[in-house]
């Protein structure tokens, strides 16, 4: 049995990261047609971009505690700009975005609906098959894209 110390810590890094990801977070599908398959290519990442290495740390350690795969890249900042060096996160396995985000999505509040449209795609790509047609995935793309346009809004209940 874990002693009460670590779950808690665990609820609230938790915690912590969902509302790192509702600030920083990006959810993304997109399609790539190609010439040569009937069938287009889809990628799929939710991916975390911050300046500050420390928070990159904590939440590239939230990751592997929690056994979810990711992708690290340090993008230095450009000479002929003024911009900071740039650390990315990246998660982009179907079965590890899908673990990601059951985590996070009691937590979410600004990335909420774009978690979910994530999910039921997730949800759908498993039982339609990797064979899925272009029109039915350019929905859940469309879908996302006008979630990150609407304004946010939050659902108060009674």
């Amino acid at each position: 049995m874990e002693n009460t110390e670590s779950i808690s810590r665990k609820v609230l890094l938790t915690v912590w990261v969902a509302g790192l990801f509702d600030g920083e977070g990006t959810i993304g599908i997109y399609i790539h047609k190609r010439k040569d398959r009937e069938n287009p290519r889809v990628t799929k990442h939710i991916t975390i971009e911050n300046t500050n290495s420390l928070v990159i740390e904590e939440y590239k350690k939230f990751l592997r505690e929690n056994n979810i795969k990711f992708y690290y890249c340090y993008l230095p900042s450009r000479k002929n700009r003024i911009s900071s060096p740039i650390h990315s996160v990246n998660v982009s396995s179907y079965r590890m975005c899908e673990k990601l985000l059951n985590l996070l999505f009691p937590y979410l509040v600004g990335k909420r609906e774009q978690a979910q449209t994530m999910l039921d795609f997730i949800q759908y790509k498993k039982e339609i098959g990797w064979q899925t047609p272009v029109l039915k995935l350019e929905e859940f793309v469309n879908k996302i894209k006008q979630q990150k346009k609407s304004p946010e809004t939050i659902r108060q209940t009674s």
